[in-house]
């Protein structure tokens, strides 16, 4: 099945005074996505607008949080590496005879 990778526009709804709201609307043109926000900012303002991107297969179109790639292998790397270091931290902060209990005296 063919796909591409298209540029979309993300309109924005209230956010508060000083963040970007949640999406409320997609659109192919920026003109597009600023009506898609008008009246949906802060006190009724008009809300912003942002460049994204969105996968299209056939008709249908996906929006992509991201268009960078996401390296899940390393997500494991550093989950793997924080779980070493509270084990670490963990068994430092044992007594002996809790280690002895707990069958770690060898640790």
């Amino acid at each position: 099945m063919k796909y591409e990778i298209i540029p979309i526009w993300k309109a924005h709804g209230d956010g508060g005074e000083r963040s970007r709201g949640p999406v409320v609307g997609y659109a192919l043109t920026e003109a597009e996505a600023n009506r898609l926000a008008d009246g949906r900012g802060w006190w009724g303002g008009n809300g912003g607008t942002s460049e994204g991107h969105a996968i299209k297969i056939g008709k249908e179109l996906f929006a992509l949080e991201s268009n960078e790639p996401i390296q899940l292998k390393k997500v494991a790397e550093d989950l793997r590496a924080k779980d070493e270091e509270l084990r670490k931290k963990t068994l430092a902060s044992l007594t002996k005879e809790q280690k002895r209990v707990l069958g770690l005296e060898d640790q």
